[in-house]
């Protein structure tokens, strides 16, 4: 490993710290740069994936619900509305 090399590699630890002061990431993997930097992540990697799952459950149930109407299938309307409305706004930030 040569002088450059050292060179390149503090350079890029720099720019992974200063992504992560600013986006601040959750997870396991960012342990070691959340160490380096001493701040800890806007949000909770679970929370965040329970969150994407409500999303897509809203998403689908919107889909299926309006393809009930379309189709005439009261019952595929009413139970995709209910994934809608599961998968709906959760309180808190």
């Amino acid at each position: 490993m040569g002088a450059r090399d050292a060179a390149d590699d503090a350079g890029a630890a720099r720019v992974l710290e200063a992504f992560y002061a600013r986006a601040r990431p959750g997870g396991p993997g960012w342990r070691a740069v959340r160490a380096r930097v001493g701040l800890e992540p806007t949000s909770a990697l679970g929370r965040d994936f329970a969150e994407a799952g409500a999303m897509l459950a809203m998403v689908l149930g919107a889909m299926l619900a309006i393809g009930g109407v379309v189709i005439g299938s009261t019952a595929w309307a009413l139970g995709a509305s209910a994934a809608l409305v599961a998968g709906g706004p959760r309180g808190g930030s």
